[in-house]
């Protein structure tokens, strides 16, 4: 693919370009300067435009109010202009101040855009935004956005500094894609997603901030693309898109996601996808439009388990083959936290076969059919089990089961995985045909019934099946092939599924039980007293019929017989040591 990113050599950037570059401190501006050394006139002026200069007069750079607005310093200074450490009168309280400077603040192109970000940030309320608290005027006439003050540092000192486990990193990347996630939702898109713009407070929350470059998804086109023409581009060049380096007018959410990838990548890898520090901007571009992201054996460690099938979904350079918004992505990562698997995960040849005989039935249903029967005539065997009634329907591949929230945990040679796929089939796609079929019953009909299910979902399983797991410590995939089915398996899993934390003393309707080593009086579960509660019910029909996942955990009073003290024992949860039971 040919880039579109602008030549240096033939045509400069615009002013509104040189001015986002002079005022970030970006690297596309030594570049430039070094393949255009007679533009540092223009450089110049921009410069001493926005008061950069250290001899620029102090009382310029430092205003002793603006409108209701004491200043006590700056806090820096971004692609729209100042934002000053400020203190509003009334309520009293530190604000951000974001001051737009008197040279542009005749511009109708600039007023837009500054008055777009301040519809931008009104729409959103997330703990991972900045809220804003007004917007005004000074006596000058500039136009200002008071907003929330941060207090955190910029994501890769956050990080220098704090050298965060690869689970917190994991963590706090979800983290910002749900508040860039809420954005999107809200109908906004960032357009300059990159480490200087996300804050991370004290305690590892990140914050997105500078909405300078956003575009409002339902205003009218001519309006959104007013500033982002083809042939100006408007951000970073390392953390943007290949079609927001191609100029292209619009640009939706899945232009975030792609931002999103390479920050992630680089919070979690320790660099960034694509080397493009010694290039030339065209170069540069062309790279990050035609090379695919780095995928060296220490970046398949960092990323190991779907985490990488995820984060290189999120850098595809067809902006229809990502994530369609930064929500769905931190959904995806919320899996990979939880040991789940995810949605981006490739989907086998026996699925995908599948899929096209259900869409081409008619067809392919006699060819199927008929081939199977002469097969049978000519090998001369009865009819498989699976047409004569299914007995496979209480035989299973693992030894136990257990639930963690909806996502199956299986053991397997004795060893505990996360089930990602049977058969091809994906513990998902599994769990969705259960659930439409069973209501509340499903995992009963997962784990007792599986076989059953997965030949109704079009993949026999003849005596054995193949599993895809995932290792619970590592996330490495695991696959083990022609995994027997049994019987006796199945009966276990029956006989030792998940049960009450406590075991009955005497006649179950007092509610006399043995926790603990020590005899008590059951008076409630979950909030609900003794006398509207039947003991009798087993735990995971107490799970279904309040739609709970096996793996619930209680929170139950029990009673001291002796000195009738009551005691409360939260979020409690016995776990079988051999056998947990869906």
């Amino acid at each position: 693919m040919a880039s579109t990113y602008p030549d240096p050599h033939s045509k400069g950037p615009s002013d509104e370009q040189l001015w986002s570059w002079v005022d970030r401190d970006a690297p596309e501006l030594d570049q430039y300067l070094q393949a255009d050394p007679a533009a540092q006139a223009r450089v110049d002026e921009i410069r001493q435009a926005i008061g950069s200069f250290e001899a620029a007069d102090p009382a310029v750079l430092h205003p002793t109010e603006i409108g209701e607005y004491s200043i006590d310093g700056v806090l820096g200074r971004g692609g729209m202009g100042v934002v000053y450490d400020a203190q509003q009168a009334s309520p009293k309280r530190k604000v951000a101040l974001k001051v737009m400077p008197a040279e542009y603040a005749l511009d109708k192109r600039w007023l837009r855009r500054f008055q777009r970000e301040a519809d931008a940030l009104a729409r959103l309320s997330h703990v991972g935004i900045a809220s804003i608290f007004g917007v005004g005027s000074g006596a000058d006439g500039r136009p200002y956005i008071a907003m929330e003050q941060i207090t955190g540092a910029p994501l890769g000192t956050y990080v220098e500094q704090t050298n965060p486990s690869r689970e917190q990193r994991l963590r706090l990347a979800k983290e910002l894609c749900d508040a860039v996630g809420h954005a999107h939702q809200a109908g906004v898109v960032h357009r300059d997603i990159k480490p200087a713009n996300i804050l991370v407070k004290p305690g590892g929350q990140p914050v997105v901030v500078d909405f300078g470059l956003a575009r409002l998804v339902d205003e009218e086109f001519s309006q959104a693309s007013l500033m982002s023409q083809t042939g100006t581009l408007l951000g970073t060049l390392p953390y943007m898109s290949p079609e927001q380096i191609a100029g292209r007018s619009e640009l939706g959410p899945a232009s975030d996601v792609y931002s999103l990838g390479v920050v992630l990548y680089e919070l979690l890898v320790g660099h960034m996808p694509y080397e493009v520090k010694d290039l030339s901007l065209l170069d540069a571009a062309r790279r990050i439009q035609e090379a695919p992201p780095k995928r060296s054996r220490r970046v398949r460690r960092k990323l190991r388990g779907d985490l990488g099938v995820v984060l290189f979904k999120a850098l595809e350079k067809d902006p229809a083959r990502r994530y369609g918004n930064a929500h769905l992505l931190a959904e995806e990562l919320r899996r990979c936290l939880e040991g789940r698997p995810v949605e981006a995960a490739p989907v086998g040849l026996a699925w995908r076969g599948f899929q096209f005989l259900r869409r081409h039935w008619d067809a392919a249903g006699f060819i199927v059919l008929g081939g199977a029967l002469t097969a049978l005539l000519m090998l001369g065997t009865r009819l498989p089990p699976s047409l004569r009634g299914n007995p496979w329907s209480r035989t299973t591949p693992f030894e136990a089961l257990r639930w963690l929230g909806d996502s199956p945990q299986v053991q397997v040679q004795s060893t505990w995985y996360g089930l990602v796929a049977i058969n091809d089939l994906r513990s998902g796609y599994i769990i969705g045909f259960c659930q439409q079929a069973e209501g509340r019953t499903w995992r009963k009909r997962f784990s007792e019934d599986l076989v059953d299910v997965l030949t109704r979902m079009g993949s026999p399983a003849n005596g054995s099946v193949n599993l895809t797991l995932r290792e619970l410590e590592t996330g490495r995939s695991v696959e083990i092939a022609n995994v027997p089915l049994s019987g006796r398996q199945r009966q276990e899993i029956w006989l030792n599924r998940n049960r009450w934390p406590w075991s009955f003393d005497g006649p179950e309707a007092e509610g006399m039980v043995n926790y603990l080593g020590k005899r008590w009086a059951l008076r409630s579960v979950d909030g609900v007293p003794l006398d509207q509660f039947s003991p009798r019910l087993s735990y995971d029909s107490y799970c279904d019929r309040l739609s709970y996942s096996p793996g619930h955990r209680l929170s139950f009073v029990l009673q001291d017989l002796e000195s009738g003290e009551l005691t409360e024992f939260k979020d409690v949860l016995r776990l079988l040591e051999r056998h947990h039971g869906g």
